[in-house]
């Protein structure tokens, strides 16, 4: 029998990690996504004392946790 080249087999690999959701839990997930940053935002208005102008920076702030992937040797340093 032929043997299949490695790359092949990778993607396939790769494909089998992928896991889609249907529409409607994806549309889910992004709405309590975006809910969440929007109170995390408010909260960080409020810490600041409400001061108007900087409604863009709070919520990117607000969005850094979200959309930062985790990294193994991030876990290490936060243990110690």
């Amino acid at each position: 029998m032929d043997k299949q080249p490695e790359a092949i087999t990778q993607s396939e690999n790769e494909a089998a990690r992928i896991r889609l959701l249907p529409g409607s839990d994806l549309f889910d997930r992004i709405q309590e996504l975006s809910n969440s940053v929007a109170r995390r935002a408010f909260e960080i208005f409020e810490n600041r004392g409400r001061a108007l102008g900087r409604d863009l920076e709070d919520w990117l702030r607000a969005e850094r946790p979200s959309t930062e992937i985790p990294t193994p040797s991030a876990g290490v340093n936060a243990e110690r």
